[in-house]
C-alpha cells in the first residue's frame, strides 16, 4: 500500500497537476474519469477554507465566597451549550468601561485580569477576563464541585481553575 500512495502522490505532483494535468503522459487515462470530460482540468478543485471569524467573548469573574455566577451559553454558534462566568460577546474587544456599561448583569466595577487567544476550526476566540461585583443575586451560582458537573469549555475551565479555584488544583 506505501508504494501505491507513493505512485498516486507523484502521479498528482508530476502529471496529473490542478492547474495543467496531462493526460496524454498519464498512465491511468485509460480509467480516469476525467478524461471522459471535454475539459479534463475542470476536476474539482479543493474545497477553500472559510476565512476565520474573529471572535471577542469578554467574561467577568464574580464571587460570592466560594461560588461563581455561572450562565449557560445559547445552544448555537461558539461552544454552544455549554456553560461559563457570565460574559458578552461581540465581533470587536471593548475596553474595560464599555463592558461595564453593556454588562448583562448590571456590574458595578471589574478590573481586567486576562487576555488570551484561542484557535478554533472556524474562529479566533480572543478571551478577556474581568473580577467583577454585582448587586444580582438571582442566577446560577456554583462551587467548585457543582461547576465540575457542568459541561464548559477548555479554555474557560482553565481560566476559572486560574482565577477562581487556583488552591484547589493541588
Amino acid at each position: 500500500p506505501s508504494k501505491c500512495n507513493e505512485g498516486l502522490m507523484e502521479l498528482g505532483a508530476t502529471v496529473c497537476t490542478p492547474q495543467r494535468p496531462d493526460c496524454s503522459r498519464c498512465p491511468l487515462r485509460q480509467v480516469c474519469v476525467a478524461t471522459t470530460l471535454p475539459e479534463p482540468d475542470a476536476i474539482p478543485r479543493p474545497k477553500v477554507r472559510p476565512v476565520r471569524q474573529i471572535v471577542h467573548l469578554h467574561l467577568a469573574l464574580i464571587q460570592r465566597g466560594d461560588r461563581l455566577l455561572l450562565e449557560q451559553r445559547p445552544s448555537g454558534g461558539l461552544w454552544g451549550g455549554l456553560w461559563q462566568p457570565i460574559g458578552k460577546e461581540s465581533p470587536k474587544a471593548m475596553s474595560t468601561d464599555d463592558f461595564l456599561r453593556g454588562s448583562p448583569v448590571g456590574l458595578l466595577k471589574c478590573e481586567e485580569l486576562e487576555r488570551r487567544k484561542r484557535q478554533l476550526t472556524h474562529r479566533t476566540v480572543h478571551i478577556q477576563v474581568y473580577r467583577a461585583t454585582t448587586r444580582v443575586r438571582s442566577g446560577v451560582w456554583a462551587t467548585r464541585r457543582e461547576a465540575a458537573e457542568l459541561g464548559m469549555a477548555r479554555p474557560v475551565r482553565d481560566i476559572l481553575d486560574r482565577h477562581v479555584w487556583p488552591e484547589e488544583m493541588a
